[in-house]
C-alpha cells in the first residue's frame, strides 16, 4: 500500500466534511483547466463528491475511500491511459488549538470467528473500540480511528477474513494530530 499525502486545509473551508482528494490530470494535453472541465462534465451530478477543475487538472473530494474510487474508475474508463491519478491526499486542518486530522467511525459486521481479529486489527491501527460483540450468526465491531491509519482498509480486512466482512465508514470528527504531525508524515 502506497502511503497518503496529506494537504492541510484552510480555515473555514468549504468541504470540511470531504478529508480525501485525488487529483485527475490528462497526459494528452498541457490545458489541465480545459481537461477538468470536461472531466467534470462527465462525471455529471454524483451526490457525496466535490469536484472542482483547476489549473492542474481536476480535483476530487470525498468522505472516504469507496467514495472517491468510483469517478476515478470511470475516468480511467474514458481517458485510458491518458489519465494521470494523482496520490490519494489526506486533508489535514489548521485551527486555533493547532494540527487535526480526521477521524473515521467504522463498523464491521463479521462472522464470530472473526470478530477477535478484527478487533485486533483495528486496536493496531490505532481505533478506539466503542462496542464489540458476537451473537450466533453475526458479530459487529464499532470504533473511531484516525483516517491515516485506515486507507486501504476494506482490502486488508477482506485480506484477513477471507472476504466474509464488511466495513462501512463515515467521517466522524477532527481530533488534534500528534506533535510529530499526522501518521505517514508531514502535512504538504
Amino acid at each position: 500500500m502506497v502511503a497518503p499525502a496529506f494537504s492541510i486545509a484552510a480555515a473555514g473551508e468549504i468541504h470540511s466534511q470531504l478529508p480525501l482528494e485525488r487529483l485527475c490530470s490528462s497526459q494528452a494535453t498541457v490545458f489541465q483547466l480545459g481537461f477538468a472541465r470536461q472531466a467534470l462534465a462527465r462525471l455529471a451530478d454524483r451526490g457525496g463528491l466535490a469536484c472542482e477543475p483547476t489549473s492542474a487538472g481536476l480535483l476530487i473530494r470525498s468522505e472516504t475511500e469507496a467514495a472517491l474510487e468510483q469517478p476515478v474508475d470511470l475516468l480511467r474508463e474514458i481517458y485510458g491511459e491518458d489519465l494521470h491519478v494523482g496520490p490519494l491526499t489526506i486533508r489535514c486542518r489548521e485551527t486555533a488549538q493547532g494540527l487535526t486530522e480526521p477521524h473515521m467511525g467504522v463498523q464491521v459486521r463479521c462472522q464470530p470467528a472473526d470478530l477477535q481479529r478484527v478487533r485486533g486489527d483495528l486496536e493496531r491501527r490505532g481505533a478506539r473500540i466503542v462496542e464489540a460483540h458476537a451473537e450466533a450468526a453475526i458479530g459487529v465491531v464499532r470504533a473511531t480511528a484516525p483516517l491515516a491509519r485506515l486507507v486501504g482498509y476494506a482490502g486488508e480486512l477482506a485480506a484477513l477474513t477471507g472476504d466474509r466482512a464488511y466495513p462501512v465508514m463515515w467521517l466522524s470528527h477532527y481530533e488534534s494530530a500528534s506533535p510529530a504531525g499526522p501518521p505517514g508524515g508531514a502535512a504538504a
